[in-house]
């Protein structure tokens, strides 16, 4: 695959779909000013950030005929900053702009496919393709030829929000990869296995689903239970892996929440799952898919218990 995708890579103002620890990025600022991290034995570059967005950006434009690219939301944390080796005994307030170095350790993007849109239960959906990249995951110490990791994802966006909903079905993978090549074959695979149809009528199915208050109150506490219950039982039903602060601002949300808030006393799948990835927003890089994939995850088992084919724990 040649390298000929264009994304128009922006920073628009309003809700991001993560908040935690990150700034707003370009895709110019990626390209044009900050340096790509090399492998220490050989100085040989690693997969920059703006190879990986353009490499996903392609193959899911291979994989999906006819679908048009909007946007390229991208968001970075924990940067390494430097100065260039003429500029080191200068002092910070004589720095020039060309003498600072810049990289972001992790950084997550999200590329918008408005072609790809649906409504479900009021609010729109629209199809979403993106990744993390953190190099804390890879030996830099090494040479080229070791593996580079990446999570990739696809999934919907509700627009209303900026919540990422990640389905659970092969729309997450964690890759190792030794080559560009390899990224894009796996992010392929990825993006033509993804059957859009289904997840949206899981969705539409949450929607007609409802959770009393007694019931969502019982849901949320045994999700604290869970982590200090038998190894067993961790066995056998999914976890809710937000965190104890995410669990209790999805109570609050239960009563609070300006879009996903109970209605007459009852609460359906739909508004249950948003308000987990409301909550996830608050999560860093490198936890916010998992926590997401976790939060599909349960509810779908929520979902079989309301229809009787199984009996949950969750609400016993």
């Amino acid at each position: 695959m040649e390298q000929n995708t264009s994304v128009e890579q922006t920073v628009k103002s309003g809700v991001s779909f993560i908040d935690a620890n990150t700034v707003s990025i370009s895709g110019d600022e990626l390209e044009n000013k900050h340096i790509i991290p090399v492998f220490g034995k050989d100085n040989e570059p690693t997969i920059s950030h703006q190879e990986f967005i353009e490499t996903v950006a392609e193959c899911a434009e291979l994989a999906i005929p006819s679908i048009s690219i909007r946007e390229c939301k991208i968001r970075g944390s924990h940067p390494i900053k430097g100065r260039i080796a003429e500029a080191r005994h200068k002092p910070v307030k004589e720095l020039l702009e060309n003498e600072k170095t810049l990289y972001y350790e992790r950084m997550m993007f999200c590329l918008s496919v408005p072609s790809i849109t649906e409504t479900i239960g009021g609010n729109q959906l629209m199809l979403t393709i993106g990744g993390v990249k953190c190099y804390s995951h890879d030996n830099l110490y090494s040479s080229k030829g070791s593996k580079e990791h990446f999570k990739v994802f696809i999934g919907f966006r509700v627009e209303l929000c900026s919540n990422l909903c990640v389905w659970t079905d092969g729309s997450l993978k964690v890759l190792a990869v030794r080559t560009l090549e390899e990224l894009q074959s796996e992010v392929y695979r990825m993006v033509s296995e993804f059957k859009s149809d289904q997840m949206l009528n899981r969705f539409d199915n949450w929607t007609n689903l409802h959770l009393s208050e007694s019931q969502f109150a019982h849901f949320l506490g045994k999700s604290r239970m869970y982590p200090h219950a038998s190894k067993a039982l961790r066995n056998e039903v999914p976890e809710l892996a937000l965190t104890d602060q995410q669990v209790g601002a999805c109570a609050k949300g239960f009563y609070t929440n300006e879009h996903f808030s109970q209605e007459d006393g009852r609460l359906s799948l739909w508004r249950a799952y948003n308000l987990m990835t409301e909550v996830n927003k608050t999560s860093y890089i490198d936890s916010i898919l998992a926590r997401g994939q976790s939060s599909t995850r349960l509810i779908s088992h929520v979902e079989k218990s309301l229809t009787g084919n199984v009996e949950s724990w969750y609400l016993g």
